[in-house]
């Protein structure tokens, strides 16, 4: 005879059992380490003879503020010209024991590989006491006179304890000729 038509579907059953979870296994081998990228790049800023003073961290209308390839940071004038920074000195005549000015506040700490410069000393300063990395400015100096932008007399002042730096030393020509420019 004929086939008959399809029963109506069951009732689903109960779900099933879940096993037990399998141990983890073996940590794989550490690959191969890869090739070394190319170095970073950033734009560079060259004095008027061609010579790479060192990568520009900012840039105004009027200045901009470079790293030296000795890690250095320093901040000029387009025209080369590096700003004399407003320096008490503990000698009479600008001599002496130089401190940059912390604006009177003791303890402010900052990078200490930033440079200034004296225009009493005719010479790039940095940071003379530097810890980890760190300057920490001091108060109650006894001062004679401080470079504002001439010599002038002062009685106490605030500020870090520089020591003079080379060019060289700062990763710089020994002389910087302007107009600066970013090749």
């Amino acid at each position: 005879g004929a086939t008959g038509p399809a029963g109506a579907t069951g009732p689903q059953g109960p779900i099933g059992l879940t096993g037990a979870t399998g141990a983890t296994g073996a940590t794989g081998a550490t690959g191969p380490q890869g090739a070394q990228g190319p170095a970073g790049s950033g734009a560079t800023a060259v004095d008027g003879n061609s010579v790479t003073l060192g990568t520009v961290v900012t840039a105004t209308r009027t200045s901009l503020t470079i790293r030296t390839s000795t890690g250095y940071f320093l901040t000029m004038g387009w025209d080369g010209v590096i700003p004399n920074g407003q320096i008490y000195y503990t000698g009479a005549g600008c001599t002496g024991t130089a401190y940059l000015n912390s604006s009177g506040s003791s303890g402010v700490i900052t990078t200490g590989n930033w440079l200034t410069y004296s225009g009493s000393f005719n010479t790039l300063m940095r940071a003379a006491l530097v810890t980890n990395g760190i300057a920490t400015s001091v108060s109650g100096v006894a001062v004679q006179s401080i470079d504002n932008p001439t010599c002038g007399n002062s009685t106490t002042g605030a500020g870090w304890q520089l020591t003079p730096i080379t060019n060289a030393a700062a990763g710089l020509p020994a002389t910087i000729a302007g107009p600066i420019t970013i090749p």
